[in-house]
C-alpha cells in the first residue's frame, strides 16, 4: 500500500493525457497497482477458502451482493480496502498530527482546550470527553483549515444549471472542499486559526464537509472524528510538548498533508487534579523525546 501510495502523482489526476505509456510516473505508478492487485487477488483466495461468519469488512465484501444477486469483482473489493485504508487511516493520523500543531501554535487555545478537559478529572469516561464543545471545535477547525481532501469527484444523475452553465446528466463535476473552507463570506480570517467560530455558529453540510457529502459521503466520518478527540484530549491533558519546527501544508498523494511531518517534541508530564480542584497540578518531571 505504501509503495503504491508513493507512485499517486497530482499529474496522473489532473491530467488525463499524462496517464500514458511513455511518461515515467505513470508507467510507475501502474507497476505498483499490479503488484497491490496480485497482492489482494492471493489474499482474497486465501480468504474465501475460509468458510466462517463474517467477522471483519473484508469478509463482509466478500459476501456483499449487488440486486441482480452477482458478487464484487476482485477489482471493487481491491478499491473499496485502498479507499479504507487511505481515507480511515493516513486521513486522521493527519488530522491529528495538524491538531497539535495548531494548539501548540496557540497557547490560549491548548489553555482553554486544557480547562475544559482537565474540568473531568483525571479519568473521564471517553464519550463524555467526545461531547465536550470546544474540544469538538479546535479538531473542525483543524479539519477546516488543513482540509486533507480538497476536493471531491461526483457525476451529475440529471440535468443541471451551475453558475449559469447547463451541465446535462454524467457530467463529472469537481467540488473544491478547500475553496469552500476557505470562503471568507463564511470563514472571516480564514488563514487564521480561530476553533470559537465553530461555537458562534452552526454549518450546513454544504459549508463545512471534511468528509465530503451527500451518499458518498466518507463512511468512517463518525468514528474518525471520535478517535482525533480521544486521542487529542488524552495527548493534551497528559503531555506538555512544543514545535520543532515550522510547517506547511503539502499534496503527497491524493490528499494533502505536513511537509515535514510535524516535528515536535515532549518537554515533560501532566498530571490532572481531580475535578473539584481549581487548578490541574503539572509535573515537570523530563521525558525523553
Amino acid at each position: 500500500m505504501q509503495k503504491l501510495l508513493r507512485r499517486v502523482h497530482p499529474m496522473l489526476n489532473s491530467y488525463p493525457g499524462f496517464q500514458r505509456w511513455w511518461f515515467p510516473p505513470w508507467v510507475r505508478y501502474r507497476r505498483a497497482q499490479r503488484e497491490f492487485s496480485a497482492f489482494v487477488a492471493l489474499y482474497l483466495a486465501q480468504r474465501r477458502a475460509t468458510a466462517h461468519e463474517p467477522q471483519d469488512v473484508l469478509d463482509l465484501l466478500l459476501a456483499a451482493r449487488y440486486d441482480d444477486g452477482t458478487r464484487l469483482s476482485d477489482e471493487d473489493i481491491r478499491d473499496e480496502l485502498v479507499t479504507i485504508i487511505l481515507a480511515g487511516h493516513e486521513t486522521t493520523a493527519v488530522a491529528l498530527s495538524w491538531a497539535l500543531y495548531e494548539v501548540a501554535r496557540h497557547p490560549a487555545v491548548l489553555a482553554r482546550l486544557r480547562d475544559e478537559l482537565d474540568a473531568l478529572g483525571p479519568d473521564p469516561d471517553p464519550d463524555l470527553i467526545a461531547k465536550q464543545s470546544y474540544l469538538g471545535a479546535v479538531c473542525d477547525e483543524t479539519l477546516r483549515l488543513h482540509t486533507i481532501l480538497t476536493e471531491i469527484g461526483r457525476i451529475s444523475r440529471g440535468p443541471c444549471e451551475l453558475l449559469g452553465r447547463q451541465l446535462p446528466a454524467g457530467t463529472a463535476v469537481g467540488i473544491g472542499i478547500g475553496a469552500i473552507h476557505q470562503d471568507p463570506s463564511l470563514y472571516p480570517q480564514p488563514d487564521e486559526f480561530r476553533p470559537e467560530r465553530f461555537i458562534q455558529r452552526t454549518y450546513s453540510a454544504f459549508e463545512f464537509l471534511p468528509f465530503g457529502g451527500g451518499h458518498r459521503r466518507c463512511l468512517g466520518a463518525q468514528l474518525s472524528d471520535y478517535e482525533m478527540r480521544i486521542v487529542l484530549a488524552s495527548t493534551v491533558t497528559r503531555w506538555e510538548f512544543e514545535l520543532a519546527g515550522s510547517d506547511r501544508d503539502i499534496r503527497h498523494n491524493i490528499g494533502t498533508g505536513p511537509k515535514h511531518g510535524v516535528r515536535m517534541r515532549l518537554t515533560g508530564r501532566r498530571s490532572v487534579a481531580p475535578a473539584s480542584s481549581s487548578a490541574a497540578r503539572r509535573d515537570a518531571a523530563p521525558v525523553s523525546s
